[in-house]
């Protein structure tokens, strides 16, 4: 059993260049395959136990951390918050193991505005966590999420979630850029991933030609969704969209041999994707030792 009084919390760190990128763990949570879409349950279990994995899926969830000596700390996405019991909400803990004040935050690049993304923006009184970071949003996902349209139009499984990420924004709000693509940071570049949410949002990290594609939540089951990349999660809020862009992504990274960097993959999160005839294989990349 995981106490939340234990000392939870992990970290890596790559270089990127003259960056260092941190992966930094929320923790984890089990899940089952009602939370799957577009996949035969028997085929789901086959490929976990291919894996060498359990029957069900376990979501790993990653946050990342970007350093370098031309900007302040940037964090992209700030977890799920405290409340979520005890697998989940390591962020902070992970971000002090790793040296890094809160309060030395300068931005936060938001992937999408999930619970298990966001939640950690606001503690447990609805106060900034971040008290001098900027928020960084697409503004696809602040109409959607913000607003009754958005709301009204969302799928019956993301309804709950609409007033938690309202409040998790809310002591951002006169600090929030919103964007839509290109350069957001020295050497980080946006590129739009829509399908998963509105705004749904990657992150290119790049730095004396070495580059890292943080692809949020392309992949939720790494297991599963290379080798049958229809399959997604019910909280896709167009999960035809997103099962085009996830096709999209793979061969293109694939092809290009790509190091990429999931929220969901299993920590410390880092990739490369091949080619396996008409499907696809995660290969992690080597360990690292901190630095």
């Amino acid at each position: 059993m995981i106490n939340k009084d234990e000392d939870l919390g992990a970290y890596l760190n790559w270089k990127i260049g003259n960056k260092t990128l941190t992966t930094l763990s929320d923790g984890y949570n089990p899940i089952d395959y009602d939370t799957i879409h577009s996949i035969p349950r028997e085929v789901g279990i086959y490929l976990q136990r291919e894996a060498h994995r359990t029957d069900n899926p376990i979501f790993t969830h990653n946050m990342f951390l970007i350093r370098g000596d031309d900007h302040p700390p940037i964090l992209i996405d700030a977890g799920m918050g405290g409340s979520a019991g005890p697998t989940l909400g390591w962020l902070t803990s992970s971000l002090a193991k790793a040296g890094v004040k809160k309060e030395e935050i300068g931005l936060i690049l938001m992937t999408h505005l999930h619970p298990d993304h966001c939640g950690g923006l606001v503690d447990e009184n609805g106060e900034a966590v971040f008290p001098n970071a900027t928020l960084v949003v697409h503004e696809d996902e602040i109409d959607f999420w913000l607003t009754l349209e958005g709301e009204q139009r969302s799928p019956e499984s993301l309804k709950p979630f609409f007033e938690m990420v309202r409040a998790s924004v809310k002591p951002y709000l006169e600090r929030l850029v919103k964007i839509t693509s290109g350069e957001v940071a020295p050497g980080i570049t946006a590129v739009p991933l829509v399908g998963h949410t509105p705004g749904h949002t990657g992150y290119v990290v790049e730095s004396e030609g070495v580059e890292v594609f943080i692809w949020a939540d392309i992949v939720h089951l790494p297991a599963i969704q290379p080798a049958w990349p229809s399959a997604g999660v019910i909280h896709d809020v167009d999960p035809d969209l997103a099962a085009a862009t996830r096709k999209k992504v793979f061969v293109e990274l694939a092809d290009r041999k790509q190091l990429v960097a999931g929220n969901h993959l299993e920590f410390p999160g880092l990739a490369y994707l091949e080619r396996k005839g008409e499907a696809f294989k995660l290969v992690p990349q080597l360990w690292i030792s901190k630095l």
